[in-house]
């Protein structure tokens, strides 16, 4: 089940955004997954907006929503709809897996008496198909695995930490009924699900609190052996300097006093600017190397 969150990470108010993730909120409207009609857009209000997110969760994997936009508001993008445990995991592994839907699977082969394989079909492995474009399933990885996000909320020695760089995210409904931790590393992918079978509110246990540590166990185990890799990058990501006040570019606007600038990875499109001279110069050099729009 993933609903409205209680976590304090999980409150994400423009007020508690930093400049990094102001920054990257569009990004997920620039994927090659899921195009917007503006004009209908404003003809039909959040409806068309809707749509979009319910398309691009059904291309994730994600069925349980159903196809009628009508039954959900805006708050849908905060987890008003129920979904699986397993469909919301396999959501998350296209973010591993570079934009690429990935289909569970229980069954890895079948053998008859003799030990001779038998055909599988549609039980084992199947193909994956690009939902996402990897640039942006590369930034949300980035930003689910910023350790220094995570700190304000939950501190350096979390749960949600473990030995290699790991995406994350907690979740807990306003009830109490769920909570749930869901992550991955370029091998692995997670989903962990608390809650009472019948239903019934827990005591005030969180995603951090009840979901996570055991995330964090199974993580450990799961990656026992396997080298340590960090996210690739794929090309197509702008690394620009901004100025930690505003979010945007720096100018002489920007406060001199320290720490004035951090680093930010993004799409072209999606910064703002001190002054018209700067954006000029910035979105030729964006053109010049690549668009998320060719």
């Amino acid at each position: 089940s993933s609903k409205p969150p209680r976590d304090a990470s999980d409150r994400t108010s423009p007020a508690r955004l930093t400049a990094r993730e102001r920054a990257v909120t569009l990004l997920p409207m620039m994927s090659d997954a899921v195009r917007f009609d503006y004009q209908s857009a404003r003809a039909e209000g959040d409806v068309v907006v809707r749509r979009g997110l319910l398309d691009l969760a059904a291309r994730l994997g994600i069925n349980s929503l159903g196809s009628d936009a009508a039954r959900y508001g805006l708050a849908l993008t905060l987890g008003s709809g129920e979904v699986t445990p397993l469909e919301l995991t396999a959501a998350y592994a296209a973010f591993a897996n570079g934009g690429e839907r990935v289909y569970p699977y229980a069954v890895m082969s079948i053998v008859d008496a003799a030990g001779r394989p038998l055909p599988i079909g549609t039980l084992g492995a199947q193909p994956r198909r690009a939902v996402l474009s990897p640039q942006v399933a590369y930034l949300i990885s980035d930003i689910l695995a910023d350790p220094y996000a995570r700190m304000r909320a939950f501190g350096t020695t979390s749960p949600l930490t473990i030995d290699r760089p790991a995406a994350v995210k907690t979740g807990t409904t306003s009830d109490w009924r769920d909570n749930w931790t869901v992550g991955y590393t370029p091998d692995r992918v997670v989903g962990v699900w608390v809650g009472n079978p019948d239903g019934s509110p827990m005591r005030g246990v969180s995603g951090i609190t009840g979901a996570a540590p055991l995330w964090h166990e199974v993580m450990l185990a799961a990656h026992r052996n396997l080298p340590v890799r960090s996210f690739p990058q794929p090309a197509g990501i702008v690394e620009l300097t901004i100025c930690a006040a505003s979010g945007l570019l720096p100018a002489p606007a920007c406060p001199s006093h320290p720490p004035p600038l951090l680093q930010l990875r993004g799409l072209c499109g999606i910064v703002g600017w001190h002054d018209r001279s700067e954006e000029r110069r910035v979105g030729k050099e964006c053109r010049s190397r690549w668009s998320p729009y060719h």
